[in-house]
């Protein structure tokens, strides 16, 4: 296992995290950025992790589905019963939210990018280029042609999985690619720099300007290819990292699912007790509960 796509999961789980603060951040709430690039970087990072093995597809769902539904299902209970969840209004609605469509758009989208895999790996893994090129083009007419700007942001539609699936092919083949050992650190440093300041500019443009959305996602597949290459070029020196620190990065990597299912409700509670350092201590909180959620489901299924 590569331990910097450990590193590459904590930066995407700090990054989503980052993207819900708003709340925290009062009147600098622009801060509350980066959910589009670490959801990105997070479909990269399950593309570049996923077996190139073909598995029969019910094995298959069947691993995920464990991984997935035991949080999915006690934090949708808990979320019900303290008020959290006031658009479900019954238990059969509530127990619908259980199965799926569940209450939390990432865990959908996850599950239908997770299908989508399958079937491009086991039947159509010859075209994965051609693939890829056209679901994002495919995301551009979403944009142009039916997406309604006027009634929400770009990133709260579901269109969204047309780039993310890509992201997932992507990362997937940058698995499988020998590239990085013929680029220089020192160009991979100027790229990611480039990237990086071009996805912020594009963010704060679309801010001001709506109708230039679409530059946020296409640019963050940009860094998200570009900064997983630079921290799989120094794969040793990362290896070389302290156990504790290590350590520290496998737990927040692996819950990065029970980070996303805990911290809204978690963000709202601390929002209602605001003081100077509220924002690392929400962070720590979040991910602290995610960690004893991840091994309390653990315990469970052993």
């Amino acid at each position: 296992m590569f331990e910097s796509i450990y590193l590459y999961k904590l930066i995407a789980t700090l990054l989503i995290t980052n993207s819900h603060m708003g709340p925290l951040y009062g009147r600098f709430d622009a801060f509350a950025i980066g959910g589009a690039l670490g959801n990105t970087f997070f479909f990269i990072a399950s593309g570049f992790l996923a077996s190139t093995k073909t598995t029969p597809f019910v094995p298959y769902m069947k691993k995920r589905v464990f991984r997935i539904w035991p949080a999915v299902i006690v934090v949708t209970i808990i979320m019900y019963f303290i008020g959290e969840l006031p658009e479900y209004e019954t238990v059969g609605e509530i127990l619908r939210a259980c199965v799926f469509p569940t209450a939390f758009w990432f865990v959908n989208a996850i599950i239908i990018c997770y299908i989508l895999f399958y079937i491009t790996n086991s039947r159509f893994q010859q075209y994965q280029t051609h693939i890829i090129l056209g679901f994002l083009i495919a995301y551009l007419i979403y944009y142009l042609v039916i997406f309604d700007l006027k009634t929400m942001p770009l990133e709260s539609g579901y269109g969204k999985v047309l780039y993310l699936f890509p992201a997932m092919l992507i990362g997937e083949k940058m698995k499988l690619s020998s590239a990085i050992d013929r680029i220089k650190a020192i160009w991979l440093w100027g790229a990611v720099f480039f990237a990086s300041s071009t996805w912020l500019f594009f963010q704060l443009l679309a801010q001001k300007y709506p109708t230039l959305q679409i530059l946020v996602p296409f640019s963050s597949i940009a860094v998200g290819i570009l900064f997983l290459e630079l921290l799989l070029k120094y794969e040793e020196k990362i290896r070389a990292f302290a156990p504790m620190i290590k350590t520290i990065m496998h737990e927040i990597a692996n819950a990065t699912l029970e980070i996303y299912l805990v911290q809204v409700v978690i963000i709202r509670y601390m929002a209602k007790h605001i003081f100077p350092i509220t924002v690392p201590v929400t962070f720590v909180l979040i991910i602290s509960v995610a960690i004893i959620l991840r091994r309390v489901l653990n315990l469970k299924k052993g």
